[in-house]
């Protein structure tokens, strides 16, 4: 692991398995687990879920205007805007995402907003390399340096962050986070199928630009695991090997849960008030 700020802690955190739903509930979930770790209520938190309808979530400050909501529609994508930064992704049954939920002081919460990342990207990497997907993790300065094309800048994929996992220079794996009151919450996606088309159809850059052209240039920075390994990969293996990967990785023991009655009410609460609403999707 990389060097530290904190001390390595020990204790329990809970592990949320695999599990398909639909997408503002989906968001919605990661913010009362947030909230809850905050209050003291909840523990760390590791979570591996996927999407039960196709997706398509804006970062919490990109201008909606990015879409083609009528071509979403159409499509029967639901368009969502999530807690954490960065741009538009689509989601689906084939992403497999990872919310690690923790409190201050933590191995994976330190002061350093990067660090975090290369923590977290480590174990995600250690996991893919368990099925022969091998992969490297940007190191800061080179993403710093990374330019994306202005073509591609609406897609989440088409740009690097610190700590991404790539091969050569087609990101893999993207990450996010949140900090709140101190609790670290890291997101991360994982691929097993790339949806180029999917991204292509809905996003207004994509259909100036000409959607072939523009989905040529993101294949040539993003890829599915399916991409790496020349078949396709059941997204239950990528949780199973996830899971084993943050058991061995994490300071304490990581043990099988499920959401606390408070996360379930706050969740019904903020799928309705945040996630679901047109207000907050659209506020931008």
């Amino acid at each position: 692991m990389q060097g530290s700020d904190v001390t390595p802690e020990r204790g329990v955190y809970r592990f949320l398995g695999l599990r398909h739903g639909p997408g503002a509930e989906q968001l919605a979930v990661t913010e009362a687990i947030l909230a809850g770790v905050a209050s003291g209520a909840s523990p760390p938190t590791l979570r591996l879920y996927s999407w039960s309808e196709p997706v398509v979530i804006l970062g919490v400050s990109q201008p909606a205007a990015d879409l083609d909501l009528d071509a979403c529609r159409s499509l029967g994508f639901r368009v969502l805007r999530r807690l954490s930064g960065g741009t538009a992704v689509y989601h689906d049954a084939d992403a497999v995402s990872l919310d690690l939920i923790v409190p201050p002081g933590s191995w994976f919460a330190p002061s350093d907003i990067t660090l975090t990342y290369a923590r977290v990207s480590e174990v995600i990497g250690q996991a893919l390399a368990r099925f022969g997907a091998h992969v490297r993790a940007v190191e800061a300065a080179d993403a710093r340096k990374a330019v994306t094309p202005p073509e591609l800048q609406p897609a989440c994929f088409g740009g690097l962050a610190p700590f991404e996992l790539v091969t050569g220079t087609r990101k893999v794996v993207g990450l996010s986070q949140v900090r709140r009151r101190g609790v670290v919450a890291v997101q991360a996606a994982v691929y097993t199928r790339f949806p180029y088309q999917e991204l292509a159809r809905v996003l207004r850059v994509a259909s100036v630009t000409g959607t072939e052209r523009w989905t040529a240039l993101l294949r040539e920075r993003a890829a599915g695991l399916d991409d790496l390994l020349g078949e396709p990969v059941d997204p239950h293996a990528v949780a199973s090997a996830l899971h084993a990967a943050f058991a061995t990785a994490i300071p304490g023991d990581l043990e099988t849960g499920m959401l606390l009655p408070a996360e379930v009410q706050a969740a019904a609460q903020l799928t309705v008030e945040r996630y679901g609403s047109e207000a907050w999707t659209l506020r931008r």
